[in-house]
């Protein structure tokens, strides 16, 4: 049955109608009542104007009692179709004309009295004296009859209006809205049944209807795109599904039918027409154990309380049981009430004995995991013991080679020591010769041990370098001192090659770079007969990022050379060239390895050039901090100045020696004693020291570290617990030449470290670094017959070039400006400005070095180094030096310009002699 519906065309021509109508009708109300209430205005007016006439001509006649002229007037005032009637009285007389029902004018005895009619009253008067009354009564009738008329031509040409518009509407609205609007309900109606039909001819529609016709093309387009893309999607899903074994379920939770795909069916092994369509059926093929559970899941589920997600087992037709994971997701309506659940069955029973079996071979592999961790366990703990018996032989060496040094060491000190002793004595040609063979058999035997202890060190990674301030050019003399001997008695020049560019002040271990510099040169010697050796330093490209310097070292020579077997097998320990170069050359074959060792510590590479008979070139590369140039004012090393300077400051100082070897007693106090002039304490043991300590003061200890009883660490941390030792210098004396070794002597309070054997020249400037010039200990004033002078002329005159006048005005300025400087430093000290006070300290080193007080200027270095390191114990004891010195130099420079030959400089090798205190 096809359903009527109401056409648009009509709602809206009824519609319109309809407003029309009641507008028209509306307006003609309108202009009606205005014309009803202006003709009844009018009628009123006409009535009113009418009676006034009429009283104005019946005065005459009434006051003549003229009757026939009076009913005349009336007569004639009748004549006004609307008057319906007119009553004249006078005091004897009264005359009234009304109409009848036909309008004719008849005398009648009473006054009309419907209530519809309009009524005037007037008197009669005649010279100013009422003679009568005048009552004029006027019917509407002809102003309704007209309206009347004026109604119906109203209605009618509403009437008519309302059907023009009526057929124009439904003309317009046909052509511009029915037709195109029929155009799309068929276009429509064609896609719903599934055609694809031609978009309708854009000629019958324009404006909106235009819009709405592209919309719905465009509509339509989009939705055949979806209706595509949610077919393909379909096929997509049910080619998953069946792909993954998913079965779909729909459960329509207020009718209880439950809908099954065929995936799900396979799954559960049912037919089509043996699976039920409930819930109810669904509970049946779960394994009775597991239906109670079920329901409860779906009844939470159905409540919101948890999601629809669970695992169940089936059992099927065939009495097989199944594992079966379901999960589905619950549509509610606005209340809350549930509709429906949809959701998807998979089939993983093979997954979860999988997964068991999984567990089981986990569980096998666990136990033999264990099993195999016991062993590992065990393995480790024999590797642990092994390495605990390798760290234990490794501690066992480092103590076996410590013992050694120290014993090999020690006798090795006493024969250098005591040939030194006898070098300083009066012998003969032959006996000097022997004493030097027998020097330098003892320093090569020495240089042995070294290279032994260094590779040591190296293969234990216990060697480790400095990072100090160092000038090349100093260590480059140094390798002059320790080769130029051996170049000078083979008669070849030794010449040295530095690049402009090179960087005078670096940052490093310059006794390191010494020692390779020393292997390479006296090697490059060794096995040159004539030519000549040279080595060359040149900056090797630009710094890296942190400003460091890197410099190439080369050692070239014209020696015997290397074939190529020979320098594949460099750098390797106890590695020599060959058996005849072993015999004639001697050396142990560490060298270039620990040459090779230090130079990648110092972050570079070594490698060498060489061919047989045409001399050897190696070369290595080093990388150095850039240092800050330093003044030269010749008190940065006390090595820096003349020998005598040196010995003039240790000369009359009192030392105590700390040492068990009665060989090396007398090697060490000779040279103390005999060379510097030093007065020697000797004690044999560390207890014996502390009592040498308790009876006398001392400038210096020199302290030996192995003793019996109580050794020299320990001695050294019982002197720093007394306060009136706290300043006292303690230089350790060790045949052990390990870095933890010196570690250990600063540990334990001492001042400086130097190894046995040792040089003497080495001996006196480290004593020279710790000793200030000034009073002796425990001397309230020097000795005539230690009469030290704390002023050098001839130094002061040798750094002013000689120019005696530039010496006196530098003596001037001093007096004159720095005659209060330890006051300032003490002054800035109380006033707790520590940086005022350095920097007074340390412009006192260069100005009290550059007049010749080199006592002062140490003591002023030493004040610096006191202040910059916090050292408030040591502070105060040399402060009180620092005075003392600095009013002897005062009074030295003051005795120098009141010489009677002010002008001339002193003569060479003069020196002030000031005794202080």
């Amino acid at each position: 049955m096809t359903h009527r519906r109401l056409s648009i065309a009509v709602v809206l021509i009824t519609v319109l109608l309809a407003v029309i109508t009641l507008l028209l009708g509306a307006f003609a109300l309108v202009v009606y009542r205005h014309e009803d209430s202006a003709q009844r205005v009018q009628l009123a007016a006409t009535l009113a104007t009418n009676a006034d006439q009429l009283a104005e001509a019946l005065a005459l006649p009434m006051w003549n009692l003229d009757e026939t002229h009076i009913r005349g007037i009336v007569d004639s005032a009748m004549s006004v179709r609307e008057i319906v009637s007119i009553e004249a009285t006078t005091a004897d007389q009264r005359l009234l004309l009304r109409r009848n029902g036909d309008w004719q004018v008849i005398e009648a005895d009473a006054a009309p009295s419907d209530a519809g009619l309009l009524r005037e009253e007037r008197r009669v008067q005649h010279a100013g004296e009422t003679i009568g009354q005048v009552r004029v009564f006027a019917s509407p009738r002809f102003v309704e009859h007209a309206l009347a008329e004026w109604r119906g031509s109203a209605l009618l040409f509403i009437l008519l209006l309302d059907g023009v518009l009526v057929l124009s509407l439904a003309a317009l609205l046909w052509w511009l809205m029915l037709r195109p609007v029929g155009a799309l309900e068929r276009y429509a109606a064609a896609v719903t049944a599934g055609q694809t039909p031609a978009t309708p001819r854009q000629a019958l529609f324009f404006g909106e209807l235009g819009a709405l016709r592209d919309s719905i093309g465009r509509m339509v387009a989009m939705l055949d795109g979806r209706y595509q893309a949610l077919r393909d999607s379909e096929e997509r899903l049910k080619l998953a599904t069946r792909s993954a074994s998913i079965g779909v379920w729909d459960w329509d939770v207020a009718k209880d039918e439950l809908v099954w795909d065929d995936q799900v069916r396979r799954i559960y092994g049912f037919p089509e027409d043996r699976l039920g369509g409930s819930i109810a059926d669904w509970f049946d093929r779960l394994v009775p154990q597991e239906r109670a559970g079920a329901r409860e899941v779906v009844e939470a589920a159905l409540r919101g309380d948890r999601p629809f997600d669970t695992e169940f087992r089936i059992e099927r037709a065939d009495g097989t049981v199944r594992v079966v994971r379901g999960a589905a997701t619950v549509t509610r309506q606005q209340g809350g009430r549930t509709t429906r659940m949809v959701g998807v069955n998979l089939d993983v029973t093979e997954q979860r004995r999988a997964e068991h079996e999984i567990r089981q071979l986990n569980a096998d592999l666990e136990r033999r995991v264990e099993e195999r961790t016991a062993q590992l366990t065990a393995a480790i703990d024999e590797v642990v013991r092994a390495r605990d018996q390798a760290e234990s032989a490794t501690r066992a060496k480092s103590e076996f080679l410590a013992n050694m040094s120290h014993e090999i060491r020690t006798p090795m000190n006493a024969v250098l020591g005591m040939t030194e002793l006898a070098l300083r004595g009066e012998l003969s040609p032959k006996q000097r010769g022997y004493l030097t063979k027998g020097r330098s058999a003892a320093e090569s035997l020495l240089g042995i041990l070294n290279d032994i202890l260094d590779f040591s060190k190296i293969e234990a990674g216990k060697l480790e370098l400095e990072h100090r301030p160092f000038r090349l050019d100093d260590a480059l003399r140094k390798v002059s001192a320790v080769v130029g001997l051996s170049a000078q008695d083979k008669g070849l020049p030794l010449r040295f090659d530095v690049g402009a560019a090179v960087p005078t002040q670096l940052v490093g271990d310059s006794l390191r770079l010494e020692q390779v510099l020393v292997n390479l040169c006296s090697n490059a010697i060794k096995f040159t007969e004539h030519g000549e050796v040279v080595l060359a330093v040149a900056p090797a490209g630009a710094g890296d990022a942190d400003a460091r310097v890197v410099l190439r070292f080369t050692v070239r020579d014209t020696g015997i050379g290397m074939s190529a077997a020979q320098l594949a097998g460099l750098f390797q320990p106890f590695n020599q060239l060959d058996a005849s170069t072993t015999r004639k050359y001697g050396g142990t074959g560490l060298g270039l390895a620990i040459c090779r060792r230090l130079v990648e510590m110092m972050g570079g590479e070594i490698g060498a050039t060489s061919a047989p008979a045409a001399g050897s070139e190696f070369h290595f590369t080093a990388s150095f901090g850039a240092g800050a140039a330093q003044a030269d004012d010749g008190a940065s090393d006390p090595r820096a100045g003349d020998d005598a300077t040196l010995l003039h400051r240790l000369r009359g100082r009192r030392v105590l020696l700390v040492e068990d070897n009665e060989l090396n007693q007398i090697v060490a106090g000779e040279l103390l004693s005999d060379v510097c002039g030093m007065r020697v304490t000797v004690a044999g043991t560390g207890r014996e020291a502390l009592a040498q300590l308790e009876a006398a003061a001392f400038d210096v200890i020199l302290m030996d570290v192995q003793m019996p009883e109580m050794d020299g660490y320990e001695v050294a941390r019982r002197v720093r617990c007394r306060p009136a030792f706290a300043a006292l210098p303690i230089i350790a004396m060790t045949a052990h030449a390990m870095a933890t070794d010196r570690e250990r002597c600063l540990a334990a309070g001492m001042n400086d470290f130097l190894s046995k054997p040792f040089d003497p020249q080495d001996l006196f400037a480290v004593l020279g670094r710790w000793l200030q010039a000034g009073t002796a200990a425990g001397e309230p004033g020097r000795g005539a017959g230690d009469e030290a002078g704390v002023l050098s002329f001839e130094l002061g005159l040798r750094r002013c070039m000689g120019k005696a006048a530039l010496y006196e005005k530098i003596v001037r300025r001093y007096l004159t400006s720095r005659i209060q400087t330890p006051g300032q430093i003490q002054a800035a000290l109380d006033a707790g400005a520590r940086p005022e006070a350095a920097r007074i300290a340390h412009s006192l080193i260069s100005t009290a070095g550059t007049l010749g007080a080199m006592g002062l200027s140490d003591t002023a270095r030493a004040v610096q180094v006191a202040i910059d390191g916090d050292d408030a114990a040591g502070l105060p004891a040399l402060m009180a030096v620092l005075a003392t010195e600095h009013v002897a130099v005062c009074a030295a420079l003051e005795g120098y310009l009141a010489r009677p030959d002010a002008a001339a400089a002193p003569p060479p090798g003069a020196a002030a002699t000031v005794v202080s205190g």
